[in-house]
């Protein structure tokens, strides 16, 4: 199964934001990406699948596709696992993908450009942006075609 991963910008304990696409490098560095407890279909998410990851925000690379990975293992967040809540305002993952191996693309894909075309989104007016809430939203194989990600580079 396919599934496209939403990263936004994060508040850091000092106050400051943290860019998406910076978090994103930053997890799939250290090899693992939260789902919190209200993460859409973290329950549903497995060993094999692949993630895209997609940056939501106000800061650089917004409304692009700029990664994949594959799952190695989805788990439980086990609680001596240092996982970002000493220097982000975040909750407490509930489980945790691990990053088997990833891709930065050399051209993120624009998903904004695709919008209308896509399933994933439902368009049906300019507040396109609320159907990407939920942390993590299915991509059926016509949105994965319509988006070219087996083509992306």
């Amino acid at each position: 199964m396919n599934y496209l991963l939403i990263c936004s910008d994060t508040y850091r304990l000092s106050g400051r934001t943290e860019a998406a696409v910076k978090m994103a490098e930053r997890r799939l560095q250290i090899g693992m990406w939260p789902l919190y407890p209200r993460t859409f279909h973290s329950k549903q998410v497995s060993e094999k699948d692949k993630f895209y990851i997609y940056i939501a925000g106000h800061k650089e690379k917004v409304y692009h596709i700029v990664a994949e990975f594959t799952a190695s293992a989805v788990r439980g967040y086990r609680s001596n696992e240092w996982f970002e809540s000493d220097d982000f305002f975040v909750d407490i993952p509930s489980r945790v993908i691990d990053i088997e191996s990833f891709r930065v693309f050399e051209k993120p894909i624009n998903l904004k450009s695709h919008v209308e075309l896509l399933e994933l989104t439902n368009f049906k007016s300019k507040n396109w942006g609320a159907c990407m809430q939920g942390g993590c939203k299915r991509l059926s194989k016509k949105d994965s075609e319509t988006l070219g990600l087996n083509k992306a580079k």
